[in-house]
């Protein structure tokens, strides 16, 4: 969204924009925080079901350990081509990596 606001602003209104762009991360922080939660939550339970340790399956995804630790705890939200790779390495459709949408909506 910022991205997109900021590249249709002119000079005398960029000021605006990038408030606007505040406001709007401000408001998306916390869907996108228990978005990252859900997620990182779901890949635990996906690997685990398929016995994988962790070090196996951020081999498998071409990531570290450390980086799949920090997904897995729901610290950051991964980018759409880490969903994409994660799917590809649990085995999954990337759509089963996303939380059911209502339990994030109760948060």
């Amino acid at each position: 969204y910022s991205t997109a606001f900021l590249s249709i602003s002119t000079e005398t209104d960029a000021g605006v924009a990038s408030d606007a762009s505040r406001v709007l991360a401000v408001r998306l922080k916390p869907a996108l925080d228990a978005l990252a939660r859900g997620l990182g939550a779901k890949v635990v339970l996906l690997r685990r079901l398929r016995d994988l340790q962790q070090f196996k399956l951020a081999e498998r995804a071409g990531v570290t350990k450390g980086y799949l630790s920090v997904l897995e705890a729901g610290k950051k939200l991964p980018s759409l081509a880490m969903v994409l790779t994660l799917a590809d390495a649990l085995g999954v459709e990337p759509r089963d990596l996303f939380p059911d949408p209502q339990r994030i909506n109760r948060r």
